[in-house]
């Protein structure tokens, strides 16, 4: 199984910096990692799907425990002009994809959704 999993481990112990977004998460829940972010200065983040049916969320890692780390096997590796590093789906590289699936474009949400499909059902 080639899948990254992260459990939350909860916010109360974490600066509000740290929790941005975080109460849209369930202390002790598990859940599948769509990119991971690193950033060459400051924190670092992970993008998941904080409630079903909505756009992923970047949340702060160390609100997290990994539980599966076997990275997906359509995941390439990008490094930003900042020195920023990526890991994600290579599709979701594309030039505007995350302000065209904002948009509700359609080549976007398809894009996202088959690329997720096949990171859930590796």
């Amino acid at each position: 199984m080639t899948k990254v999993k992260v459990r939350f481990t909860g916010a109360a112990s974490h600066n509000e910096g740290i929790t941005q977004g975080a109460s849209s998460l369930e202390t002790g829940i598990e859940y599948q990692v769509l990119e991971i972010y690193t950033q060459s200065e400051g924190p670092n983040f992970i993008r998941i799907e904080s409630i079903p049916g909505q756009l992923p969320g970047l949340f702060d890692s160390r609100l997290f425990h990994v539980t599966q780390s076997e990275i997906p096997i359509n995941w390439r590796t990008f490094i930003g002009t900042n020195g920023g590093i990526s890991i994600r789906p290579a599709l979701w590289h594309a030039p505007g994809f995350w302000e065209s699936l904002m948009d509700g474009e359609e080549w976007a949400v398809g894009c996202y959704h088959d690329e997720k499909e096949k990171i859930e059902s590796t």
